[in-house]
């Protein structure tokens, strides 16, 4: 160990009766790293000194990575209220902080859920401005019948595909009005939004997609945001920036970063996605994505490595390829599956690969065989299946390499 430091007294998950995370809760959103001035930033939930357990506060931490000495300054303690609902003050006993962090243009942000679904709470964004430590807050639930909404995201991480812009997704909370994407309504629940920062530093939510049924999806507790949205590195000429989404209900969508699609906008009140594919077993996590073709084509498409990797619930991690439908928009289809099932609290896939090169790609998997993390297992497996795999005739892959770990964390 090189150092250690105790941030403040973590809150105790009893004086909620929560055992989602027991029996505390400190810093449980994976932090984010500034190389360019050796610091890492985290959220931690944390009783103050002279605080009693059920008035607990977020602080966001700026740490020097060399020496875990507080940089001068921070932390900086996260409270008030959204500049878009400024008659809800942030709640920090019934909020918990669980998505990774996303640094972006000068500035730290990090998202918020719940505790085991305990009202009140809604969906929250903070920013920090790492120079100013100016805060800004954002609700994903600013109407007059908001409510829950929680940015969860079973841990993924807020995700930017440039200067000025936030993907996120939500949970179940008062769904959107059927409507645009371009014109997002305050309430958005069980819903992929893309934020934009403001000149002044506040966010606005400037596009959303949200499935048909979302409604419905609410009442069967199937969130949507129980899967974080992951950019994806290629694309086509007319559809260039693209992302996956899918949550509890295995529907893994395709959507355009640039229009998401609204509500209920494609033909007779129907999805405006780009692609659906599945439904496969529902996802808690986010799937993994490698490719060696940036710009796909009707005359490469066969021959792309251009793949997404899936891991629902007790289902086999998929080999999603993508290529072109009949209408000429990018889909996914499982060309590949592995010979095992994963159990439910099984982690997100990673690849790691040498840039493009396929020959060198490999999907690292934490296996674990329920939610106790019992018989826990790291599997590797190339990231591109044998020549012939469709979906068709889909192959079987097994690991290139395994080993046991233990208890694999939920």
């Amino acid at each position: 160990i090189e150092w250690s430091r105790q941030l403040g007294m973590p809150w105790p998950s009893s004086a909620e009766n929560c055992t989602d995370l027991a029996p505390n809760v400190g810093v449980t959103g994976t932090p984010v790293y500034n190389p360019a001035t050796g610091t890492v930033y985290l959220v931690s939930q944390e009783v103050p000194p002279g605080n009693s357990v059920y008035s607990p506060e977020f602080f966001m931490h700026a740490i020097n990575a060399q020496t875990g000495a507080e940089r001068p300054g921070w932390p900086v303690p996260i409270h008030g209220a959204p500049a878009n609902d400024p008659g809800r003050p942030f709640n920090p006993f019934t909020e918990l902080q669980r998505p990774g962090l996303l640094l972006l243009d000068g500035s730290v942000y990090a998202a918020f859920g719940s505790h085991c679904d305990f009202s009140p709470f809604a969906g929250y964004v903070a920013g920090v401005n790492t120079s100013s430590r100016a805060l800004t807050l954002w609700s994903d639930e600013a109407g007059l019948t908001d409510t829950e909404g929680g940015i969860w995201q079973s841990g993924g991480g807020l995700m930017s595909d440039g200067p000025g812009r936030i993907f996120l997704a939500t949970g179940n909370g008062v769904s959107p009005a059927p409507g645009p994407g371009a014109s997002p309504p305050p309430e958005l629940g069980d819903a992929v939004v893309r934020l934009g920062v403001q000149s002044n530093g506040t966010l606005q939510a400037k596009d959303f997609f949200s499935p048909a049924n979302a409604p419905s999806l609410d009442a069967t507790d199937t969130d949507f945001g129980a899967g974080g949205p992951v950019g994806l590195p290629f694309g086509t000429a007319a559809y260039p920036h693209l992302q996956v989404q899918a949550g509890k209900d295995g529907r893994v969508f395709v959507l355009n970063d640039d229009d998401l699609g609204g509500r209920e906008q494609g033909p007779g009140d129907t999805d405006d996605d780009l692609s659906q594919s599945g439904p496969y077993g529902g996802q808690w996590g986010h799937p993994a994505a490698f490719g060696d073709t940036p710009t796909l084509t009707a005359s490469n498409a066969a021959s792309s490595a251009d793949y997404v990797y899936y891991l629902g619930e007790n289902d086999y991690l998929r080999v999603l390829k993508l290529g072109l439908n009949s209408a000429g928009r990018p889909a996914l289809s499982d060309v590949a599956n592995s010979a095992g099932t994963f159990g439910y609290t099984s982690g997100s896939p990673v690849v790691t690969s040498n840039g493009t090169n396929r020959a060198s790609a490999v999907v690292w998997v934490v296996g674990a065989a329920g939610g106790n993390g019992a018989r826990g297992t790291l599997e590797a497996f190339d990231a591109v299946p044998p020549a012939g795999c469709s979906s068709t005739k889909p192959c079987t892959i097994s690991p290139i390499w395994s080993a046991p770990i233990g208890t694999a964390s939920k």
